[in-house]
């Protein structure tokens, strides 16, 4: 059962997770806010990351079932003794508002066990916690919204977390001050139509077409970041 509906099960602390949050920017002040609801509670856990394959293709009839599967797993991993943390990415597959008019009754049935499923967990006084993203928050159903205890959205980076975003991206490149700001420049608002580049605008487009540019006669440069800029737009904003 746990095989087929989770991603993966990593026991916490984790060396190889602490070592990717090196990595994250603009994410600091929200892990705090986090970290204060829990640091109370026990420092062993245990993570489970709820699969795609639950969203679906075909599967939206079992869609409740094994919604009600991940949380009886999350139990079990919630002992005496640790936390047991559930990760539901891009929840609103499974949690869209039951007051959407082409919602089918097995859907709306899914969203019923994921809101009463929550209210169970409860007995477990803070040893199973459950964590959800999404890029629209505004089709999660609102009895899901409600039962939050903390909401953080993620905005585009300011200007001081683009710099650290290019700083910790181009190490090796040894950019100039005036260079790293002329990029910082070039994502912001005022160059772009009041739209700042996303964080994934960033690293997952301009910095691979750069390199793509590059690649394999010469070295990854500043021009070559500066032009990739200049071709790739930054992505809208999701409504």
């Amino acid at each position: 059962m746990a095989s087929s509906i989770f991603d993966g099960h990593i026991e916490l602390p984790s060396s190889a997770v602490k070592e990717r949050t090196q990595s994250l920017v603009g994410f600091d002040s929200k892990f705090q806010r986090i970290f204060g609801n829990l640091k109370l509670l026990l420092d062993q856990g245990f993570f489970l990351k709820l699969s795609t394959r639950v969203r679906g293709e075909g599967l939206h009839g079992q869609m409740g079932n094994l919604v009600n599967d991940a949380f009886s797993e999350l139990k079990t991993q919630a002992g005496k003794k640790r936390l047991a943390f559930l990760f539901i990415d891009e929840v609103e597959a499974i949690a869209t508002s039951r007051a959407t008019l082409q919602m089918h009754q097995e859907e709306k049935a899914a969203v019923n066990t994921l809101i009463q499923k929550i209210d169970e967990i409860r007995e477990l006084k803070g040893r199973a916690i459950v964590f959800m993203s999404t890029n629209r928050i505004h089709f999660i159903d609102e009895a899901i919204l409600r039962r939050a205890a903390v909401i953080l959205e993620f905005e585009r980076p300011t200007e001081d977390e683009r710099r650290e975003l290019f700083q910790k991206s181009l190490e090796g490149l040894k950019l100039s001050t005036k260079e790293l700001q002329n990029l910082v420049d070039l994502t912001g608002a005022e160059k772009n139509d009041g739209l700042e580049y996303s964080f994934s605008d960033i690293r997952l487009k301009v910095l691979p077409e750069a390199i793509a540019t590059c690649y394999p006669d010469s070295a990854l440069s500043f021009e070559a970041i500066r032009d990739a800029i200049k071709k790739i737009k930054p992505s809208p904003r999701i409504k």
